[in-house]
């Protein structure tokens, strides 16, 4: 639901159907989560007309955090952090 809330804060009517987001009547985005150890990994599409738009990360982290308590964690690994793939 936060990427739809993100959708229309930008002024389109978007909804969520079978873990899609819809415009207008048709599929033009997807949308999934995951709980991995501690954390949730969230994914997810935008309709393409929207992708570029200013600030669209910021306002969807916003809506995650308001919608589901969660605090985003963005630092990269580094030095012994990191992991040999």
């Amino acid at each position: 639901m936060p990427a739809v809330a993100t959708c229309r804060q930008y002024g389109l009517p978007a909804y969520l159907q079978d873990a899609a987001i819809w415009l207008h009547g048709r599929e033009v985005a997807c949308v999934s989560a995951q709980q991995v150890g501690a954390c949730a990994v969230i994914e997810a599409s935008f309709p393409e007309h929207l992708a570029a738009a200013p600030g669209l990360e910021a306002a969807f982290r916003a809506r995650v955090e308001a919608q589901h308590g969660w605090q985003f964690y963005t630092a990269w690994p580094v030095g012994e952090e990191e992991r040999p793939w």
